[in-house]
């Protein structure tokens, strides 16, 4: 039996659209804040406490982020939560490190972060 994915801030813009394209053939675990009744969804508020009881995990995807406020330095508890569960972690950060450029940008592109939490994010990954 597969191991499923789990994948953290599951609620967020990307989160969404993934959720939307992910194939049918991979586990998957959603991560929200709130109660689901969808099988397939866990509730955890990850920066209140431990996970809940997780199955064994083929690895993990984080997209969950503090996008505004004066807490961003959260997102760096965010990633480390996911890094205590011991399994391969994706830590997919945001383009806003990239400002606003007018085009397709790459990692090679410069970062010019014109927000506070372009400027949090790109605090995190350095």
């Amino acid at each position: 039996m597969q191991k499923p994915v789990l994948v953290l801030g599951s609620t967020g813009r990307v989160g969404r659209a993934l959720r939307a394209h992910w194939p049918k053939s991979v586990p998957v675990l959603w991560q929200t804040r709130t109660p689901s009744p969808d099988a397939k969804t866990i509730c955890w508020d990850i920066l209140a406490g431990a996970p809940p009881t997780l199955p064994p995990l083929a690895g993990v995807v984080g997209l969950a982020g503090v996008t505004a406020g004066p807490d961003l330095a959260q997102n760096s508890a965010l990633g480390l939560a996911a890094a205590h569960l011991n399994v391969p972690v994706l830590l997919a950060s945001t383009q806003a490190v990239y400002g606003a450029p007018i085009g397709a940008v790459s990692e090679a592109s410069p970062v010019a972060p014109v927000t506070d939490y372009g400027r949090a994010k790109l605090r995190w990954n350095a």
